[in-house]
């Protein structure tokens, strides 16, 4: 069957958009208190990195080298550096890096399409349109085909990628998100650098230290120190690498099959080859009346119908009295689309309109499918009038001839039924006369005893 074209929700795209910037907008008014706020704590939290004692009591920091330097040249409040927390030169989605936010874009998109490898190089396609790249792809065939592509694009691309996708197929679930990370940035980055001034005084306390018990010491809280710097500067590249890039993942499943028609019965009085079909749901007609049978088989399914079939055993109408309005045997009807099928019929009491309808469902390569499809619809509403007046000398003629043909009728098959037994009864009706005949030929010339 033909797929069926879906409508994706691109009001919802544009209203998530609008969302996002609003969001950005309102984080970027409460930037300078919180960023004031955030450079406090991770001074507090410098402090208490920089004055722990070690083992040796000897690695205590003087409380200028906790506090660092270099928020020394930056007034309170003011944005981060580039570089420092908003992923360097990258662009950020929508203003982000002009309001000296740091946004993670992440987005996941539940598309179904008619066939998940077609899509699947769609998407590839969509996709580096953009400048994405794929990180990861998962594929399983059980219980129906299912592909889920990572992808990472530039956060100024991110609401454009969400849109092209609904080339793809029907997006049948959306969750996308900004996350707000700026100050967890800018914590990260403060106690990096308290950690590095830490790391510095405890190896120039190492180079002056002369016993083998303070060497000892100091070498152990210089290396747990060191490890402790290398996990945040780790977290930090972490969440820089997430806001340089923005992360859509895409999961392809596959729609399921479900063939479906529905069918309208309409009927009209006279005889004009359908071309008035459809005709009317309701209609009211004397007995004998010529009239046309109109059924109209729309396909509201997901695949294509093919081999579509008309007939009504109420009026006794077989498949070859109904005729195809513009539509062949073999030919497809897509998903959407509709045909009319017309049949010529007498209107009588005892007769009513009871059309069947068969069809074969395919797929995209026009292969028969093993799914039944499901037909749903309301009958005619067909009301026949009879004639209950008293009948006329013309009447009377007309049933006594018509009784006089059906006896003359029931005449000719008897003649033609005794036809054959006389011809089969003659032969030996013909030899027993034959028979007697030379026995009394020969009992007259036989002498007289």
């Amino acid at each position: 069957m033909g797929a069926t074209r879906f409508d994706a929700p691109r009001r919802t795209l544009k209203v998530l958009s609008t969302l996002l910037v609003t969001a950005s907008l309102m984080l970027a008014a409460c930037s300078s208190a919180d960023d004031g706020d955030s450079a406090a704590s991770s001074d507090r939290a410098g402090d208490d990195i920089a004055s722990e004692p070690s083992d040796g009591g000897e690695s205590e920091l003087p409380d200028t080298a906790a506090r660092g330097t270099d928020d020394t040249d930056r007034e309170p409040g003011a944005p981060p550096v580039p570089g420092e927390g908003t992923g360097g030169d990258l662009p950020v989605a929508v203003t982000a890096a002009d309001l000296g936010r740091s946004l993670i874009y992440t987005a996941t998109a539940t598309i179904e399409v008619r066939n998940v490898l077609d899509a699947t190089r769609q998407t590839q396609e969509v996709m580096a349109g953009l400048g994405g790249v794929l990180f990861g792809q998962e594929t399983t065939t059980t219980p129906r085909p299912r592909t889920t592509l990572v992808y990472k694009v530039q956060p100024d691309d991110f609401s454009e990628a969400l849109t092209r996708l609904e080339s793809v197929g029907r997006i049948a679930s959306l969750d996308a998100s900004a996350d707000d990370v700026t100050e967890r940035v800018v914590d990260l980055q403060s106690q990096i650098r308290s950690a590095e001034i830490s790391v510095d005084r405890l190896r120039e306390l190492l180079d002056a230290a002369t016993s083998l018990e303070d060497v000892a010491a100091l070498e152990r809280e210089l290396l747990a120190r060191e490890g402790n710097l290398e996990l945040l500067r780790g977290q930090l590249r972490t969440i820089e690498d997430r806001v340089a890039l923005a992360t859509i993942t895409v999961v392809l499943t596959e729609e399921a099959t479900e063939p479906a028609a529905e069918v309208l019965v309409t009927a009209y009085e006279g005889d004009d080859d359908g071309e008035r079909c459809p005709g009317d749901r309701r209609l009211e007609v004397d007995d004998g009346t010529a009239a046309v049978l109109c059924v109209t088989v729309t396909n509201t399914g997901n695949v294509a119908l093919t081999k579509v079939e008309v007939r009504d055993p109420g009026l006794d109408l077989e498949r070859s009295d109904f005729t195809l309005s513009g539509f062949g045997g073999d030919d497809q009807l897509a998903p959407g689309e509709s045909v009319v099928a017309w049949a010529p019929f007498d209107a009588t009491a005892d007769r009513l309109p009871r059309p069947n309808v068969s069809t074969v469902p395919v797929d995209d390569r026009g292969q028969p499918l093993r799914t039944a499809t499901a037909v749903s619809g309301e009958p005619i509403e067909l009301l026949v009038r009879t004639d209950d007046s008293l009948p006329g000398f013309t009447d009377a003629l007309a049933r006594g001839w018509g009784a006089i043909e059906a006896a003359a009728a029931v005449a000719v098959v008897l003649l033609g039924l005794l036809l054959p037994i006389a011809a089969v009864a003659a032969v030996p009706l013909g030899v027993w006369f034959w028979v007697r005949r030379s026995n009394r030929a020969e009992s007259r010339t036989a002498p007289a005893g």
